[in-house]
């Protein structure tokens, strides 16, 4: 790309990182433009950089009246480290990658834009830092409660209350001894009777879901 409106007063050089390809413009008020490539390297790859002054001068390849296959191979294993003053291009990329036939790669690179190199270079390891780092979201567990449940043991009628507002939406259910929900019900406000209950013998979990809470009691049929 050009910065600016023309490329002629543009440079291309390694940053000192060895690892970064910045450009710049001749003038104040332009960006610098770092590129990077973040990707980790495959096992005997090595990092390619070739700056480009395009008119083909102090012995660089020239892409004006075409960049044919032997100079595109050239700027793929050659290293040159800086082009420019002028107008520049840059080659960016791996060599020595053991590859077969139907092989594929995926590379990640950063582009990034600063007022001086340091910022442009410092924007880079940011979105670097930013890529890579591990974004873990860990849901918040309702708060588990207990709530007042009459009678207990009961047979088919049973009444609960429950520390919640009396507008409340929630969820009531009975849970047998092998985790099968046996009623859901819904309630509004904090306390509902359960009529009608016909379950076999045994213990339950009670469960009601209020909110951000959960209250439990164990009964007994």
């Amino acid at each position: 790309w050009d910065i600016g409106l023309s490329g002629t007063i543009n440079t291309a050089h390694l940053a000192g990182d060895g690892i970064t390809a910045i450009t710049r413009r001749l003038e104040d008020n332009y960006p610098v433009v770092a590129v990077r490539l973040i990707s980790a390297l495959p096992e005997g790859a090595v990092r390619q950089y070739y700056a480009i002054d395009n008119d083909g001068a102090n012995g660089s390849v020239s892409t004006y009246g075409g960049y044919d296959r032997s100079e595109k191979w050239y700027t793929m294993i050659i290293p040159r480290l800086s082009a420019g003053p002028g107008d520049v291009s840059t080659v960016i990329g791996l060599k020595n990658v053991p590859m077969k036939t139907l092989d594929s790669l995926r590379m990640t690179y950063v582009i990034a834009l600063g007022e001086t190199e340091a910022e442009a270079l410092a924007s880079v390891d940011k979105a670097r830092d930013e890529f890579y780092a591990t974004v873990s979201v860990t849901p918040e567990k309702p708060r588990a409660e207990s709530m007042s449940v009459t009678p207990n043991p009961f047979s088919s009628r049973l009444h609960l209350k429950w520390n919640a507002d009396e507008a409340a939406k929630s969820i009531v259910s009975i849970i047998d001894v092998l985790g099968r929900e046996v009623l859901r019900k819904e309630a509004t406000g904090n306390e509902v009777t359960l009529t009608g209950l016909a379950l076999t013998e045994g213990e339950y979990l009670v469960r009601v879901v209020s909110g951000g809470v959960v209250y439990l009691a164990r009964v007994i049929h």
